[in-house]
């Protein structure tokens, strides 16, 4: 007799229940009793996260996050702060429940409760598809514990919420089957909408899988049915939370300029290798060393497992099968339920997109140009999500299907041992990936050091007489700042740790920035709080107090630039992890200007005359160009600049020296505009040799550049003559570019130019402006 248990789908319910929370207490052991102990990622994305969301809910309320972005702040829905969960929490801690000693194990319980619901979720659309109870709920399990969006957790953890996109393809397909039902699609416009206060790609994720599905069932079904009214519903059902959704964030989002053409479209993409091939450390190396693949994107990340691999390539030649025979309608119409070859199809289209087709294809950048809003989902791998949850529910339906072909031809042996032999494999596989995950978590105790108050930044400066209150900000050493996609820092996971750390524990906000989509001006003016004593930086004139920066610094290599910064602060306090120094804003802001100007004044008389203007210390070449003969409506120090659409520009081709005897070392300089519809690009130098051949290149990151004046970022090379005889070519790689003021000098030369600007001439020393001429300096 069958067992109560199992002769229902409420009963294997709660027996996937329980098998979910036992693989769960297995794989994670000590984090599922103790979730306030552990992170799920204690460096880089993943703790910056915690640190926002615990900062936010300790002293922010409403819209504004604090904590970063000094002296600006931050809108709440662009620092990784899943508002759905922060806003409650602080509401709740500034209202008198006290809950910020348990901010990290409410976000672990609520990742970890997801997971566990995610094969409940996923056995509901197996039965929806009609597949045997026990069978249904052992794939669910199998397909829920080797979810791509595990490797999330331990970076991005708002990603990591796996029963989101099983629960949107679930209220579809009772949309499919109850049309006219407003339930259904009123669910799936919340779930999407509450799922993009999660993490904004969850929102965009179910606006597509709407939007394809419906375009396929219509292929498939307009002549079969009336198919435009269902389609209509179900455009609106995707679109409306979008709408919504973006109507919040122009109500509440004064900002606009925000990075209109984010970095890495093309790059953060899937591929048949982050899909069909392991992705889980030992086996994704072993594969590589077998096959010779490329290294798998990251992003791209959606393994379907080996069963549903070799099921997809099964299903690859039975289609080409087909296709050589004409029956293109079987490959567009498979059999199986119309929900789920609609799906498996929609599913598809994602994939493709996720492999950014067709913006790949001929006239797919025209295409891309014209998307809007859209272009801000750069990480298109993350559209693989779906492809993997409807295919390995599909491989279990292929599985099954084989199993009745068999059992029909009496060889029903045959096909269960086929079904135990997959879901052993299958089995393994989601043991390896949740175990290995579960195992990296456990390692990653250290929550009690990060918002303990005993021994504390508060403690560490009462310990040398100070109190935090002395102090208005902290600037982290080695600097970090990732948001705008035109300037990058990320040097040190220590000083960002620590400094994050400070932060939280004394309620200083930080003057650095780690956000998506950043304002683009704050963070020119950030950065160049950095930079070195050559530029000015009026952002210390405009903070809202005098009190000084306490600078954090660990114990990483800094830049010259940022040792300037270091030299000039006081020292407070040390220790293994950290050091402390006092920066007065006076410090802060001090620059080389007034001395620079006094020095030319003296050197003025023995100064050298150069081409263009220039006058030098010594008879070296030098090389400038101000592009004065050039129309652009924005330039640095002059009128004109140079100006390109896309690709490489040519900015110098020419000698560089005919001293046989010279082979020093020289620098090349320009100036580059931020204000551009893209990111800034690099920097190339070339030499080549008489016969024309290409004896040395270098080339330099201009997003790592601290160096910025105004709306300008320098871009600088170095490079050593490697033939007296050479000709250099300097190159830009950008697109919308605009650069200016272009100068190549020994570096053992100071090279001086003059700026045309009324009421007085300005000076400008190895293309750093420096201000007006001394009055007593004389004229040619």
């Amino acid at each position: 007799m069958k067992s109560p248990l199992f002769s229902t789908d409420k009963g294997v319910r709660v027996l996937l229940l329980a098998a979910s929370a036992l693989v769960l207490a297995l794989s994670f052991g000590r984090v599922v009793w103790h979730p306030n102990e552990y992170f799920f990622g204690n460096a880089g994305d993943a703790i910056r996260a915690y640190y926002i969301i615990l900062y936010y809910v300790k002293y922010n309320v409403g819209l504004r996050f604090t904590g970063m972005n000094y002296p600006y702040g931050e809108h709440i829905n662009f620092p990784d702060m899943q508002p759905l969960l922060a806003y409650p929490l602080s509401w709740l801690q500034h209202h008198g429940v006290p809950v910020e000693g348990h901010v990290i194990g409410i976000l672990n319980c609520f990742t970890l409760l997801l997971l566990w619901l995610t094969p409940l979720m996923l056995f509901a659309i197996a039965r929806r598809l009609r597949l045997p109870r026990l069978y249904a709920a052992a794939v669910a399990l199998c397909i829920a514990f080797m979810a791509p969006q595990l490797e999330r957790l331990d970076s991005h953890g708002s990603m990591g919420y796996t029963v989101l996109v099983p629960m949107l393809w679930y209220l579809l397909l009772r949309m499919q089957a109850a049309p006219r039902r407003w339930l259904w699609p009123v669910l799936y416009g919340v779930v999407s909408l509450l799922g993009g206060l999660l993490h904004t790609y969850f929102l965009l994720v179910g606006a597509l899988f709407l939007l394809a599905y419906a375009l396929v069932w219509a292929l498939q079904e307009r002549q079969r049915q009336p198919v435009w009214p269902t389609v209509m519903r179900w455009a609106v059902t995707a679109l409306l939370p979008l709408l919504l959704f973006r109507g919040w964030l122009w109500l509440t989002d004064p900002l606009t300029d925000r990075p209109a053409n984010p970095y890495g479209f093309f790059v953060y993409t899937a591929s048949p290798f982050t899909v069909f091939l392991p992705t889980v450390s030992p086996l994704r190396e072993a594969i590589r060393a077998v096959l010779h693949t490329p290294e798998p994107t990251w992003e791209g990340f959606a393994y379907v497992g080996l069963v549903a691999t070799i099921v997809a390539l099964l299903l690859l030649l039975r289609t080409g099968r087909l296709l050589g025979k004409g029956r293109w309608r079987q490959v567009l119409r498979p059999i199986a339920p119309v929900a789920f070859r609609t799906s498996l199809w929609a599913a598809i289209l994602l994939l493709l997109l996720s492999m950014a087709l067709p913006f790949r294809l001929p006239g797919g950048e025209w295409l891309l140009e014209r998307l809007g809003p859209l272009k801000q989902f750069r990480s298109l791998g993350r559209f693989a999500w779906v492809f993997y949850y409807v295919f390995s529910l599909y491989t279990a339906y292929f599985g099954y299907q084989l199993y009745r072909y068999l059992a029909q031809h009496r060889a029903a042996g045959v096909g269960r041992t086929l079904l135990g032999v997959m879901l052993l494999f299958w089995g393994l596989e989601a043991g390896i990936q949740i175990s290995t995950k579960g195992q990296q978590i456990q390692q990653m105790r250290g929550v009690s050091d990060f918002v303990s108050e005993t021994g504390s930044y508060r403690d560490k400066l009462l310990s040398v007489g100070r109190k935090a209150e002395e102090f208005q900000a902290i600037l982290p050493l080695p600097y970090f700042n990732i948001g705008t996609d035109k300037l990058s820092f990320a040097n040190s996971a220590n000083a960002q740790y620590e400094s994050e750390k400070a932060s939280l524990n004394t309620q200083l906000p930080l003057l650095a920035s780690h956000m998506a989509r950043a304002s683009v001006g704050h963070t020119l003016r950030l950065v160049q709080l950095v930079s070195t004593n050559f530029v000015d930086k009026p952002l210390v004139r405009a903070l809202p107090s005098r009190k000084p920066v306490l600078l954090v610094t660990s114990h990483d290599a800094l830049q010259y630039n940022e040792q300037q910064l270091v030299n000039r602060a006081r020292k407070l306090y040390e220790d293994a992890y950290a050091v402390l120094y006092e920066l007065p804003l006076d410090s802060l802001a001090a620059t080389v200007h007034a001395r620079q100007l006094r020095l030319f004044a003296q050197r003025r008389p023995t100064l050298l005359p150069g081409p263009t203007g220039t006058l030098r210390t010594t008879r070296k070449p030098v090389i400038r160009a101000s592009f004065a003969d050039r129309t652009a409506t924005r330039a640095f120090l002059s009128p004109g600049a140079f100006t390109s659409p896309d690709g490489f520009a040519q900015l110098y081709r020419g000698p560089l020296t005919r001293s046989a005897a010279d082979t020093g070392r020289y620098e090349v300089s320009v100036w580059i505009n931020a204000r551009t519809g893209y990111g800034l690009g690099n920097l190339q130098v070339k030499q080549y040799n008489a016969k024309g051949e290409q004896i040395d290149h270098q080339v330099t990151d201009t997003s790592h550049s601290t160096e910025i004046v105004g709306d300008w970022v320098r871009a600088t090379v170095h490079l050593q003559v490697r033939d007296p005889q050479a000709e250099v070519e300097v190159l830009y790689e950008n697109r919308d570019l605009v650069a200016d003021d272009l100068l190549i000098r020994p570096l053992d030369t100071d090279v001086y130019f003059y700026r045309a600007t009324a009421p007085t001439r300005q000076v400008v020393l190895n293309n750093y402006p420096l201000g007006p001429e001394a009055a007593s300096g004389s004229r040619p």
